[in-house]
């Protein structure tokens, strides 16, 4: 009987499973972990030039990928990674870059509720973060992929 072979390989198996998911989710940081690596925040000038045309990119709680690209004009797409495929309207966003600095987005669910939300851009060695508020400790840091 080889039941204990059996066994082993599946629990080879289910590790192999929860380091992948483990990667695929980051676990929530915030700013003062951020900072602590070496992250500062972008001045609005700094902001301006890296989001125009831009693809951003975004792990969502639920570990699907989000991604769209900066349009001229302040239009976006999103597509959704992980998702099963739907008819219907895309999801569509609109973008703008406050005096100040904050990164603001809008993106129309057509499945749920609108998103809206404008956050500083934080730049460090290991990528970008999204933050309400760079000042506060505490607040919270998302990771970002941002590409040109």
């Amino acid at each position: 009987m080889k039941i204990p072979g059996l066994l082993c390989f599946a629990a080879i198996g289910a590790l192999a499973s929860s380091a992948v998911l483990s990667q695929m989710k980051e676990a929530p940081q915030t700013v003062a972990d951020v900072v602590a690596k070496g992250a500062k925040p972008l001045s609005a000038e700094q902001v301006r030039a890296l989001l125009p045309g831009a693809t951003m990119s975004r792990l969502t709680p639920r570990g699907f990928t989000q991604r769209w690209t900066n349009e001229a004009g302040g239009n976006f797409v999103v597509s959704t990674t992980g998702l099963p495929a739907t008819s219907g309207r895309a999801n569509t966003g609109k973008w703008n870059i406050e005096s100040n600095g904050r990164y603001c987005v809008d993106i129309d669910w057509r499945a749920g509720p609108a998103e809206k939300w404008c956050q500083f851009v934080l730049q460090g060695p290991d990528g970008y973060f999204l933050t309400p508020n760079p000042k506060y400790n505490s607040a919270p840091a998302s990771r970002f992929e941002i590409g040109k």
